[in-house]
């Protein structure tokens, strides 16, 4: 059987049908293959992939015994952020990344790793992380969030 893994990351707009677009909020979903109740999944987001600063989101814990975890599951809350900021025109590329960081010990199987700290990279045998990069729209700027009216009068 596959050991601990990020399987698939999803980043949709919260607004239905929505393009993803800067400063809105979107939800993250993840699949992951989980081996022990005290693993941990992180997630995070970076407004660069050029030169990532990863920013924290959350982290959630799967059930014990489940061996495949869809996230975010109805019983958590819902995992969503805002999208960074985005002021080309053209848009911007930014990226997720979710974290399985074990519980296990790679040395001895049998007890559960440490309870180590949210950081954006896991470090130990049995950790995975992926990360997603993925195009945005600009954010909308304050002349495009006003109600222009035009009169125009006609010479007859």
């Amino acid at each position: 059987s596959p050991e601990e893994s990020v399987q698939r990351i999803v980043v949709k707009s919260t607004k239905k049908g929505r393009s993803l677009r800067g400063g809105e909020p979107a939800t993250i979903h993840a699949t992951v293959v989980s081996k022990s109740f005290y693993d941990r999944v992180d997630f995070y987001y970076s407004a660069s992939v050029i030169t990532p600063n990863w920013i924290y989101i959350t982290t959630v814990a799967p059930k014990k015994g489940e061996f495949e975890v869809n996230l975010p599951r109805p019983n958590f809350w819902q995992i969503s952020f805002n999208l960074p900021k985005c002021d080309d025109v053209n848009g911007c590329k930014v990226a997720v990344r979710v974290v399985l960081r074990s519980g296990r010990d790679a040395l001895d199987e049998t007890i559960a790793g440490s309870s180590k700290p949210a950081q954006p990279c896991g470090l130990d045998d049995y950790d995975d992380n992926d990360d997603l990069a993925f195009d945005i729209l600009p954010s909308k700027r304050p002349q495009d969030l006003c109600d222009f009216q035009i009169n125009v009068e006609l010479d007859e």
